[in-house]
């Protein structure tokens, strides 16, 4: 190969690459692009705003807080509230039939009203119960369900009361029903707290 061909085969490779110059505009061009990046990262990093505290590290947080002071001076103690009403010592009684406590603990006696039904058991038990419940006493026969109603506030209460069926101090009512869903006298046990 002849120099002249080498001279002429480097000449068409030169031609089919795009010439590098240097010139004022590229490099005008490149320093603003390079002060935009700069200048804008760091506008951008002045007006970064925290809006939770997972945004700051442990560490710098730790810092802010800073060290924990002596302890101030305890408070004034609070108003009183106000007391609660009586309980009642758990009490229980035995109830025949007839409505006659047989035995019993904390002061319950039979408060039967001027129309007394033989199914139901009007009683009082001094303070205030929270819950009450009864169960068969055990004897033969004695296989029936009970609704208690002790709630003084209770309209069902309140309305054995006016109509009668029980006394004015009545604060635990007892109604028992037979196995067979009737309304009838059955023996039980009261336990009252």
């Amino acid at each position: 190969m002849f120099r002249g061909d080498r001279r002429r085969e480097r000449d068409r490779d030169r031609s089919s690459a795009p010439r590098r110059r240097v010139s004022y505009t590229n490099v005008t061009a490149v320093l603003a692009l390079v002060i935009v990046l700069a200048g804008g990262t760091a506008y951008a990093a002045s007006k970064i705003i925290i809006t939770k505290t997972s945004q700051i590290s442990a560490s710098v947080r730790k810092a802010l807080h800073g060290a924990t002071g002596p302890a101030g001076a305890p408070g004034t103690a609070g108003v009183a509230g106000n007391p609660g009403a009586a309980g009642v010592p758990d009490a229980w009684a035995e109830v025949v039939p007839d409505g006659t406590i047989t035995q019993q603990s904390g002061g319950i006696t039979s408060t039967p009203g001027t129309s007394p039904l033989a199914y139901l058991y009007c009683l009082h038990v001094p303070g205030t119960p929270h819950v009450a419940v009864a169960t068969p006493d055990g004897s033969e026969g004695a296989t029936g369900t009970f609704e208690v109603t002790y709630d003084p506030a209770s309209l069902e209460l309140d309305t054995l009361i006016a109509d009668g069926y029980c006394g004015p101090t009545t604060n635990v009512a007892v109604i028992t029903i037979t196995s067979g869903g009737a309304d009838a006298a059955e023996p039980f046990n009261l336990l009252v707290d």
